[in-house]
């Protein structure tokens, strides 16, 4: 089997090392402002909140708590079951 051997000076090898460290970085540092945009976007966290709050309060508006006391139609109070 024939071996390959290739000889660079030790300026080469920095060099090269140098590059790859150098684009890793570029890139990290780009992919890190993109992701930084995505999370410092909270615009759907504020109105999926705002929506769930707005859901539960209609829910609890409908049932009484448990044992409030509640008028019936006629005027005469009631034990509200929430049902």
């Amino acid at each position: 089997m024939a071996m390959l051997t290739i000889q660079i000076s030790w300026e080469y090898a920095l060099g090269i090392i140098g590059a790859i460290i150098a684009g890793s970085a570029s890139i990290a540092w780009y992919a890190s402002g993109r992701l930084t945009a995505l999370e410092t976007s909270m615009e759907w966290v504020k109105s999926t909140l705002i929506e769930l709050k707005v859901a539960i309060e209609n829910a609890n508006a409908l049932k009484p708590a448990f044992g409030a006391r509640m008028r019936s139609e006629d005027g005469q109070e009631a034990v509200g079951h929430g049902s």
